[in-house]
Formats: structure tokens, sequence, C-alpha cells
């Protein structure tokens, strides 16, 4: 332990590192890592009794690689709970990053990002989301299966197989530990990539994104066509942007704008590591909107997710799984009760790698004719704004 403090200690700011979540993620990551610099680096040689073909441990000479996808996907395909999805998801990280240089690892990608949607509409259902219409329940979502008791006998073996060939090795690695970082240290920033869209020429913001990000006080009533906000001028908050925090105190003055954020997954300010999808390619976001109380001025803009509160510190810090887009401005528009198309072009200095907050809207008092009373305590004429929004997409 004493060596990890201090390599942990004289660790660069710069270099590259993981965060992990319990146990089982810090032992499939570190394996991975440590596998894969001993095989560049070493020639392992661990003497055992020679094995009698079709053996449990390999049966038929089978592939290593087929094998263990073979059992993520059985896995996959009878998980019952939120935790066993994400349990095969470590997994097929880790059997990715192991064979990273076979020439099927795409096969192992793919389903990774299978088991990575069915987690999202999980989490989703567990908050009381509806699935937007196209959109497909997984088979693990309709079915309870138990885990065959083989399957664990095999990890169990694995797992006593991994420590013994290891065993040699430990006063090797705590030597290279002291002589120098291993080689996953590297300077930079490492690069999210969100999730495929696959290749169809639209992408849909209504049926991937959820307007749960909300902003002050608004009431959202989002239906199978369209979504309908409802905000009143009260100034009850909550301050979640620059202004939550003044002096190093909390901000004594209502809140003079409100607004909703599509994100993905539900609630995801850059705390979720499956959240975000691959938009290159890309060209413009259109959508369509109106309002049911007469002219209101409204913001709208995407991006953003980059930083979170602390508020111990009470400073804004980097969140551990921000989005690649920094907040992008659509335009400032006036609704009035005719539906109006509109639509905003991406510039190709636009970081669409991994998008967290697909689209979002504000409204502000200073835009709108509402004014702060003397006494600072909220308006002098308060208002009701209700707006209406539909199609939002993304077109190639």
């Amino acid at each position: 332990m004493d060596l990890v403090r201090e390599f942990k200690k004289n660790f660069p700011k710069e270099g590259l590192w993981w965060t992990y979540k319990g146990k089982t993620e810090f032992k499939l990551l570190l394996r991975g890592q440590l596998e894969a610099y001993l095989r560049k680096e070493f020639t392992l040689v661990v003497t055992r009794p020679p094995k009698e073909p079709n053996t449990p441990e390999s049966p038929g000479g089978e592939d290593p690689f087929d094998t263990r996808l073979s059992q993520i996907r059985r896995a996959f395909l009878q998980a019952s709970s939120l935790q066993e999805l994400e349990d095969c998801l470590l997994k097929v990280r880790s059997l990715a990053e192991q064979f990273r240089d076979h020439p099927r690892v795409h096969e192992a990608r793919a389903l990774q990002h299978q088991i990575e949607n069915a987690i999202e509409k999980e989490r989703a259902r567990e908050l009381g989301i509806r699935p937007q219409p196209g959109q497909r329940v997984h088979r693990w979502m309709k079915t309870t299966a138990a885990r065959p008791l083989f399957a664990i006998l095999i990890a169990v073996v694995g797992v006593i197989t991994y420590i013994a060939s290891f065993t040699d090795s430990v006063q090797k690695l705590a030597n290279l530990f002291k002589k120098a970082p291993p080689p996953v240290v590297v300077t930079g920033t490492p690069v999210r990539i969100g999730k495929p869209t696959g290749n169809a020429g639209m992408f849909s913001v209504d049926q991937h994104f959820w307007a749960t990000g909300d902003i002050g006080d608004v009431q959202i009533a989002s239906g199978p066509d369209l979504d309908r906000f409802t905000y009143t001028t009260n100034g009850l908050g909550p301050h979640e942007f620059e202004w939550k925090y003044v002096n190093g105190g909390l901000n004594p003055e209502p809140a003079q704008f409100a607004g909703v954020m599509y994100l993905n997954p539900p609630n995801n300010f850059g705390t979720d590591p499956t959240g975000g999808f691959d938009l290159r390619g890309y060209r413009v976001v259109r959508w369509r909107a109106h309002s049911l109380t007469g002219n209101v001025n409204v913001d709208f803009s995407m991006g953003g997710v980059t930083w979170i509160w602390d508020d111990k510190a009470r400073v804004q810090v980097t969140p551990p799984f921000p989005e690649s887009l920094s907040i992008k401005r659509l335009g400032t528009k006036t609704l009035d009760t005719n539906w109006q198309e509109f639509e905003a072009a991406f510039a190709p200095e636009d970081n669409l790698r991994c998008v967290i907050n697909g689209f979002a809207w504000t409204i502000s008092w200073s835009s709108n004719d509402v004014n702060l009373n003397e006494t600072r305590t909220g308006p002098v004429n308060a208002r009701t704004f209700q707006v209406e929004v539909r199609d939002i997409r993304y077109e190639r």
C-alpha cells in the first residue's frame, strides 16, 4: 500500500487516469491494464500440468475470446436487473481491452453498445419514464432467468488461475512501479466518444434525449408528439447556473430565468459514463415551436454539460464524464401562437464527439419585460408563459 500511495502522490496531474465504481470495476480495469503491459514487456512462463483436450477450461480448443464473449452474451440475454446488466458491461469492457488486437474485437464493442442502451432504458424505466415510440424493449426486460451455476464456477476457476499465474511476478511489478510509471500513463486529456447514432439521415432528439434538466420553476408535460412547458416567473429557483453562489454564499435574490435541458440519460449532468451520443456527421439541428400565451422571446441552445457545482467548496468543477460540446447558442427566437420551424447549422469547431445536452431553452425576465421589485424578493409583474416544442432532430 505504501508503494501505491507513493505512486499516487507523484502521479502527474496531466496524466491519463481512470475512475471506477466499486471493487468489481477496479479489479477488471487493473487486470486488463496489467495483462496488456506484461504481454508486451515480458514472457511469463508458468509451469502447469499438461491439459487434456476438451477440458472445461478450454472446451474443444476454442478461441478464449469467443468463449468469454459467448458467456457475456448469454448473461446479458438472461439479465433481469440493473446490477446484472452493469456486471455484463464491466466484463465486456474488460474483454475488449484485453483482446483489443483480436480480429473480431468489433463484436465485443457492438455488444458493449447493446448493453449500454439496455442500461439506459432500464434506468429510464426505474425513473418512471416511458419508452418513446419506435424504441424497442429488450428481451431482458420481459424475462427472468437464473444464471447457470456452470458460468459461476467458470468465473471462480478463472480468478484462481489468474492469481496463480501472477504470484511469481508480484516483486517484478513492484520494481517496475518504483522505476517508472507504467506505459498507460500518457499526457493529455482522455477523449470520450458517445454512443453511435447509425447511418440514417435523421436522428431524433425527442426519442433519445429526455427533457429532465429543468432549471427554475418550470412544469414539464411530455407527450407522444410534443413537450409542453409552463413557466411562471415566481423566481423560486433553483439557481443552478453561474448565479447559484455569490461572494461565497447562496444567492439571496430570486432566479430571474428558467429553462429545460434535454439530457441523455435523464438527469445526467456529466456523472454517467454511458451518457451522450456521437453526432459527428450531422450538419444541422431543426425544431418546431410556438407559444400558447402570446409573444415570448426564447433562447435556444445545446451542449454545455462541462461543469457542476461543488456545493461544499462552492466552486465550479469538472464532472467525471463531461460532454465534448461547449455551450452552443442556437439563437433567440420570438414565438407566437403559430407553429414555426427553426434551424441552426453546426460549425467546424463544434466538438460533437459526445453530446449529453442535445437541446435546451431558457426564458429570461429581462428579455420579456418582467422586472424585479424594489425589495429584490420577486417580480413586480409576474407572468406565465406556455411553450410547446416538437420534432427536434439532427440532419446530415
